[in-house]
């Protein structure tokens, strides 16, 4: 009876086991970014084809990237300002926003059009956005304008260069002194012989 017993409690403890495990291949099938490369990393350090302990597991991810003592993502999302695309920043925000516990929507708003573009900051202002979705289409449509808008800007900026029949323009390659030469040929037409010679 003391076998039997034994045997149970030793499969249980191995199946419990194979749960932990498979709570760790689960949870890596959602990571990504970052997450997924620290996995891929963290898998090295293993013995080849074993995965880790859940326990050791969730201590690692989340030495790596839970909440360290002195963490204060309200601070950083208060200071931060885009610096390159829209989808950049928005990046950055929302890595920000999901650390931060009972931030209101409105705060959460606010924060985002502070560090956009003036540019583009101004426009979405306007609207008005109560959501966060809102603001994040805005910006992009927004950007799309701008960049749309410089495009135009640049092709009619390009210098036309339509010919003047009245004012030809100077060859490139002709020197100062056979310009002024040719200049000369053109305004001073030769005097015929004739004129050259005396009367009989």
């Amino acid at each position: 009876m003391c076998k039997g017993g034994c045997i149970n409690v030793n499969l249980s403890l191995e199946w419990m086991a194979q749960l932990k495990m498979l709570k760790v291949k689960i949870a890596s099938i959602h990571l990504e970014g970052k997450a997924l490369l620290w996995h891929q990393s963290y898998m090295k350090s293993c013995p080849l084809g074993q995965w880790p302990n859940w326990e050791k597991y969730r201590e690692a991810i989340l030495a790596r990237f839970g909440k360290q003592p002195f963490d204060d993502p309200l601070s950083e999302l208060m200071q931060l300002r885009q610096t390159g695309s829209v989808e950049h920043y928005q990046d950055e925000f929302d890595a920000l926003v999901i650390r931060i516990e009972d931030l209101p929507v409105s705060h959460a708003i606010s924060c985002f059009l502070s560090g956009l573009n003036s540019e583009i900051q101004n426009t979405v202002r306007m609207f008005k956005p109560k959501t966060l979705h809102e603001p994040y289409c805005l910006a992009k449509l927004q950007e799309a304008t701008l960049a749309s808008i410089a495009r135009k800007k640049r092709i009619l900026e390009k210098p036309l260069q339509a010919a003047n029949p009245m004012h030809p323009t100077r060859p490139a390659s002709t020197t100062s002194s056979s310009y002024n030469s040719f200049q000369r040929t053109i305004t001073k037409p030769t005097q015929p012989s004739y004129f050259s010679q005396s009367t009989p």
